[in-house]
């Protein structure tokens, strides 16, 4: 009985893999047949008889899928929805990592307030103590914002913006005080804030020229063509080279200032030039991460009882 049974499903399987079936030539699907029959008994055969009849069903849904606009018109539009709501997800993933990344961040944009806060407390001493209430409240959200920039930042936009925290702060306080503050004392208050960026600003170039004669022993014409430079083409965030305070190492070196890599190569000779690639490679800030920039900003301050009347 067995062997009549494996005849006769050699047979069907020779018949359902022929070519109008699967594209399978009859000859071809008979060897499989017995080849499975043979090998496996009447189970594998059988396995296999139901593993093609999957198939020609399959074949015979498309091919009337074919057929039809209609259904062809639907198949589409289901994969539209499904390829939607798959990006859907994907977006509300994303931002509820945003979410998630900002809150852990704020903490770390708390020092560059209090420092803003702290210049205003100074140069705009006669604010009335609502003005200060709406000015930290100011504060507190310009936090909240940065440092959903900073994750948005971080998860994906690297490439499209810069990211200043700093300046974001800066920006918030100054128009929360502007329509408080007197005229006088707010034109202080951006006068500080400006001399304060400018001393900040040289004092990174100096660092940034004194670390690069430090390691590549720079001419005297080398040092003086290279902070020119720098000062020429500073750019706001190169301040960060005030985060390393001298202990900083990263694969036995210091911080390599790469950010300013447009200021620093062309004025190297081809011992620095080669000394210079490694160093970066090695330790370049680039590999950071732009997490720093911040960290020197009111590092001991905390808030004043004047904010709280």
């Amino acid at each position: 009985m067995a062997r009549t049974m494996k005849r006769r499903l050699r047979i069907v399987l020779a018949w359902m893999l022929a070519p109008a079936a699967v594209g399978l030539s009859a000859a071809r699907a008979e060897e499989q047949a017995a080849a499975a029959a043979g090998e496996a008994g009447v189970e594998a055969a059988g396995r296999l008889l139901g593993a093609v009849l999957q198939a020609v069903e399959r074949t015979a849904r498309e091919g009337a899928v074919d057929a039809d606009p209609q259904a062809q018109a639907a198949q589409k539009q289901e994969a539209a929805k499904q390829k939607a709501a798959a990006a859907e997800a994907a977006k509300n993933q994303r931002q509820q990592q945003i979410d998630q990344q900002a809150k852990q961040m704020e903490q770390f944009f708390q020092p560059p307030l209090q420092a803003e806060l702290e210049l205003v407390r100074r140069t705009c001493g006669s604010l009335a103590p609502d003005a200060r209430k709406a000015i930290v409240a100011a504060g507190a959200e310009a936090v909240k914002a940065t440092a959903k920039q900073f994750a948005a930042w971080q998860f994906g936009e690297r490439g499209k913006k810069k990211f200043d925290g700093r300046q974001t702060i800066h920006e918030a306080v100054a128009a929360a005080v502007k329509p408080h503050a007197k005229p006088d004392e707010f034109a202080a208050y951006e006068r500080e804030h400006a001399a304060r960026m400018a001393r900040r600003e040289q004092t990174a170039r100096f660092l940034i020229v004194a670390k690069l004669d430090r390691e590549l022993e720079l001419s005297a014409a080398q040092r003086d063509a290279i902070a020119a430079d720098l000062e020429k083409r500073w750019e706001a965030g190169w301040i960060r080279e005030l985060d390393d305070n001298g202990g900083m190492q990263i694969n036995n070196y210091p911080p390599a200032p790469d950010f300013a890599d447009k200021c620093i190569a062309p004025h190297l000779d081809e011992r620095q030039r080669a000394e210079w690639k490694a160093w970066t490679q090695q330790a370049g800030w680039s590999r950071m991460g732009q997490h720093m920039g911040w960290n020197f900003d009111g590092q001991s301050l905390q808030p004043d009882p004047w904010w709280k009347p």
